[in-house]
């Protein structure tokens, strides 16, 4: 199985690059991809939404504490 760790993601409502990346994980939706999202602040609605299509969410500070993050993002 492949795992791709996608970049960030809101709230799934908002943006067009929320959508997008969405429509990207439905389309994608293979036994041997595994697509694994970050973002700031977990929303429930959306985490509920990425497990069921076998997709994690992985909650990571922003980008106000650059090093901390690119910390949090080596160890995921």
């Amino acid at each position: 199985m492949e795992k791709v760790l996608v970049g960030f993601i809101m709230d799934g409502k908002s943006g067009g690059i929320d959508k997008y990346l969405l429509n990207f994980l439905r389309c994608v939706n293979d036994d041997d991809v595994k697509i694994d999202f970050l973002t700031n602040q977990i929303n429930p609605e959306l985490q509920s939404k990425l497990h069921a299509n076998n997709s994690k969410l992985f909650e990571v500070t922003s980008l106000k504490h650059p090093f901390k993050q690119y910390r949090q993002i080596c160890d995921i």
